[in-house]
């Protein structure tokens, strides 16, 4: 029998479980289930990633300095707070390590992005969970009414997974007036170029305005390169420099880090791949409007619907070759999130609720 045992706070994880991507019987499928871009990527991206196949045998470059100086020219930041990281999620373990000690409390949203409560249980952190509001949107004065002296850090998701719903500047404003500057409020914008909101926040304003701000972003949503792991921090140069101590050598590889560089280059592409986002958006809302059934406003590229017989549907889904995301295993078994599919992907879906609607009778 082994002595060995892994660290106690560890117990409290439940490891993350991906979206389905799988359905047995069926060959062809139309995967909704995990916020991928359906338009694929960039084609310079692809090029220059298998350009970079003949540096395989080499190191890549550690301080990814090419890619943060790309950064930095496409979004007018300050090269030397970027930290690029293996997707943003791993920003985010960083950010919890190097600021969570054992006992130190960790505030979020209960039911927001999983990977909050992971890192700081990882971290021997105390997790401090505020429900959202009826309107499934963050609770700013919930989380300001939560704040202790212990408490570490603040994590937001605006636009939030798996709600879609964003915070506004003026609330953002709010909470950090009322937030100890001892304490870092990360904004995490995996989903930021979708936004179109005026009045949501934009997190870069924010990281210029206050010193206790950090801003997490990645390549995997927008740009369409979620198997690359590429994402990046723009940080307080105090985080920045304990980040920098602990982070892995080499962390993002060679062809991943060109393709990235490439990506943001192809403006049009981008420019395109927003643009038909939000025009399916306006598409699958106009459906649920139509048809009847309850969504969460959304500014990402998915839509959260609320239903009772959420499950039931999902399972009928799957009997059409369509994959969504039950939230079940987060504690919401009345939402199904949806992710924007192409204009083909998206008229099969509503084929296919239509088809539940008329024949399964559930409400």
């Amino acid at each position: 029998m082994s002595l060995l045992n892994y660290k106690p706070n560890l117990y409290h994880i439940s490891a993350y479980t991906p979206g389905v991507s799988k359905i047995a019987g069926i060959d062809k499928v139309i995967k909704l289930s995990s916020n991928e871009s359906p338009y694929a990527c960039s084609q310079k991206a692809v090029r220059a990633y298998q350009e970079a196949s003949e540096l395989i045998a080499k190191y890549p470059d550690g301080s990814c300095f090419y890619l943060k100086q790309a950064i930095a020219d496409f979004y007018d930041v300050d090269k030397d707070r970027i930290i690029c990281g293996a997707g943003s999620d791993n920003i985010l373990e960083l950010l919890a390590i190097t600021f969570i000690d054992k006992d130190d409390e960790v505030i979020f949203t209960d039911k927001s992005f999983p990977v909050y409560r992971i890192v700081t249980h990882m971290a021997g952190g105390t997790p401090v969970e505020v429900p959202y509001t009826s309107d499934y949107r963050h609770d700013i004065d919930g989380i300001i009414q939560s704040i202790t002296p212990k408490t570490k850090i603040i994590f937001i998701a605006s636009p939030d997974n798996p709600t879609g719903s964003y915070v506004t500047s003026d609330e953002m404003h709010r909470l950090l007036q009322a937030t100890p500057q001892d304490c870092l409020v990360v904004i995490d914008e995996a989903y930021y170029e979708f936004i179109q909101a005026e009045d949501a926040v934009r997190g870069m304003d924010f990281a210029h305005l206050y010193p206790n701000v950090a801003v997490t972003r990645t390549f995997s949503k927008v740009f369409g390169l979620a198997s690359l792991r590429v994402g990046w921090g723009y940080l307080p140069p105090i985080a920045y420099e304990g980040v920098n101590r602990i982070r892995s050598p080499f962390n993002i590889n060679t062809p991943a880090q060109m393709a990235a560089i490439a990506a943001l280059d192809d403006k049009e592409w981008l420019s395109n791949s927003i643009n038909s986002n939000n025009m399916q958006r306006k598409f699958m809302e106009k459906f649920y409007d139509d048809i009847g059934y309850d969504y969460i406003p959304s500014q990402a590229n998915f839509i959260c619907l609320k239903r009772n017989d959420a499950q039931h549907l999902f399972q009928f889904l799957q009997t059409k070759g369509i994959i969504v995301r039950t939230m079940s295993g987060n504690g919401s078994p009345e939402l199904l999130r949806i992710s924007l599919g192409t204009q083909s992907e998206n008229e099969a879906l509503q084929k296919a609720m239509t088809e539940y609607s008329s024949e399964v009778h559930y409400g």
